[in-house]
């Protein structure tokens, strides 16, 4: 038996700029292919075959009769077919969770040529997941769906080892929306698992995710499988920065490449450095290897030569190789070993505690330059929803707001009615943690990938089907949502009613001011948060002063809780005030709520 080494049988690609691709052609004649970078030797054997063995010195699968290197280029992706049974699960914490329903797939797992962190030609790994009934033509695509994964620390965590956990949620839920998912392993897993992974390094994983759309379209022409007119960019908690970044690369460098139809951005930590400094603040969070996890990410990405003795307490620092380099464990394994009863300043070391110290503003400083709206120029013919709970225990809540802000200042005002504006938000949730928090994320993101192809016909906007879901937002339903989800405003509105009115009803002439004190001091009375309750209003795209008179218009119009007069004629628009109201007044969850919410919505735009 002769063992050579990879580097030198693979026609010295070491000394080349351009990644390489391993074609081996097994004796049965499958064709199996590998990156560069999963192999270290070849085993030539005494009967004319070898034997693969990779980086970690396991033998791969595989007993090889041919072999050929191909060079990554532009024009050449390779990929191979699997069948899959996608399943949809509710269970967000278990490998294997009960299946609420299921969807046959076609998955391609791909190699393509993208870049490293550093900008150099990479070889990368992802899948192409396609609905069976999509793939065998009984149903029609809508569309791509560019689906970043979650937070994963665990090798065999990632779509082509079979983990397609997200892709069910999304195609094998009982709505079942008809897109093509794409998605990347991104650098530092699958093919690049060698490497530290990118965790929140946006223009890296956002490269990854513009090359494997081109790749996964080539794929699909050449397969002669269509794949709609529709292109949703969409991702949760740090795949949420990612699908954010993914954006802005996309308006910075690919505008008049490709155009996203939405992105759907949930639970991000879009300002990495205030998501450090609140959780310096809260001192508590239920995801105590968040700041481990993203320090170890930029320090080893970059080569940044942080000290993590310094950074965390014992045991962190003596564990980073076992616990996060190794990618031998689950983001819950993790916060089990660190422990998940522990505080911040338990885990960072004193100086990091204080937000002060030369050492925490230097760490601030560094971790500024990764907020992923430097230097964003939006595209304000884009469309993003940024969802976020306010009760969220793993990202805080304050760590989002800065980027609507920042979006709304540069000319996409935010609403929370889906196509009404670029920019839709919604922070109304405050009873839900991360995890809970992400169905209602799914919830809504489904809901508009599903409705989305009815606004639409033969590519151009059905403008009747847009002025249903673009009216003027209902002021008593977005209270009914507030008190739902944890302000109760239903004696604030009463007592600002009472208190603005003659005694006729009718609305006296106020100033922005005298409301503002007479809230401050009727919220006070009713334990009510006024400061967040402005902040919510400001995160739907509604000010003070819009707020206050729309309801005192409202309430001096209409009498919508009381019995209609005798013989007065009931007019359309009555009637649907008193809809309102009598919707206002019906004790739900928040979980009702929004089942009601997507089945009112399917129901308004003509889906059954």
């Amino acid at each position: 038996m002769k063992k050579i080494a990879f580097l030198l049988i693979t026609l010295v690609c070491a000394l080349s700029t351009q990644a390489r691709i391993v074609k081996i052609t097994t004796a049965d004649g499958t064709d199996k292919y590998y990156a560069t970078t999963e192999l270290s030797a070849i085993d030539f054997n005494d009967d004319g075959t070898f034997t693969v063995t990779d980086y970690k010195g396991e033998v791969l699968d595989a007993t090889g009769a041919q072999l050929s290197t191909l060079s990554v280029s532009d024009k050449e992706i390779v990929y191979e077919r699997e069948e899959h049974t996608l399943a949809f699960s509710l269970d967000l914490t278990s490998w294997d969770p009960e299946p609420l329903s299921e969807r046959d797939a076609v998955i391609y797992k791909i190699l393509y040529p993208s870049q490293d962190p550093y900008g150099n030609t990479i070889t990368l790994s992802g899948t192409i997941t396609i609905p069976k009934d999509i793939y065998d033509g009984e149903v029609n695509c809508d569309g791509i769906l560019m689906w970043h994964h979650f937070t994963s620390t665990y090798k065999n965590q990632i779509s082509t080892r079979g983990y397609l956990y997200g892709e069910g949620l999304l195609l094998a839920n009982p709505i079942k929306p008809n897109y093509i998912i794409v998605s990347s392993d991104f650098y530092g897993f699958g093919a690049t698992e060698r490497f530290p992974q990118a965790y929140l390094c946006g223009t890296t994983n956002a490269q990854a995710m513009i090359d494997i759309l081109d790749a996964g379209r080539r794929i699909l022409d050449a397969e002669g499988i269509d794949y709609g007119p529709l292109i949703f960019n969409a991702g949760y908690s740090s795949s949420g920065y990612d699908a954010l970044a993914t954006q802005k690369l996309r308006d910075m460098k690919y505008a008049d490449h490709v155009s996203f139809d939405k992105t759907f951005a949930g639970g991000s930590p879009s300002d990495v450095c205030r998501v450090y400094t609140e959780l310096i603040k809260q001192d508590t969070t239920a995801y105590n290897v968040s700041l481990p996890l993203v320090c170890v990410a930029y320090n080893e990405t970059y080569n940044l030569g942080l000290d993590y003795t310094a950074l965390f307490q014992s045991p962190v620092p003596e564990n980073i190789n076992d616990w996060i380099l190794s990618k031998n464990y689950s983001t819950f394994e993790l916060n089990n070993v660190i422990g998940r009863e522990k505080h911040v300043s338990d885990i960072m070391q004193p100086a990091y505690c204080d937000l002060n110290s030369p050492e925490s503003l230097a760490l601030q400083e560094l971790l500024k330059k990764f907020d992923v709206s430097n230097d964003w120029e939006p595209d304000l013919n884009q469309r993003i929803f940024i969802y976020h709970s306010r009760g969220d225990d793993y990202i805080p809540v304050n760590a989002a707001r800065p980027l609507v802000r920042y979006l709304s200042a540069h000319g996409m005002k935010a609403s929370v009615i889906p196509h009404k504006t670029p920019l839709q938000t919604n922070f109304l949730v405050s009873d839900l943690g991360h995890l809970t928090g992400t169905l209602v994320y799914l919830v809504q993101t489904i809901a508009q990938l599903k409705a989305w192809p009815v606004m639409y016909k033969d590519g151009h906007l059905r403008l009747e089907v847009l002025e249903k879901l673009n009216g003027d937002i209902d002021v008593v339903e977005l209270m009914r949502q507030l008190d739902l989800m944890g302000i109760d405003c239903r004696g604030l509105i009463l007592s600002v009613i009472n208190t603005f009115t003659d005694a006729e009803g009718n609305p006296v002439k106020i100033d922005l001011s005298a409301i503002t004190m007479k809230l401050a001091a009727i919220c006070e009375k009713n334990g009510i948060d006024l400061e967040e309750l402005l902040v919510v209003l400001e995160d739907c795209g509604i000010s003070v002063e819009q707020f206050i008179n729309d309801l005192l218009q409202y309430f001096a119009e209409y009498n919508p809780c009381g019995d209609e007069a005798e013989g007065e004629p009931i007019t359309d628009k009555s009637l649907k005030v008193k809809r309102a109201c009598d919707k206002a007044l019906a004790p739900r969850t928040a979980a009702d709520d929004y089942a009601k919410q997507l089945l009112d919505w399917f129901s308004e735009v003509g889906i059954r």
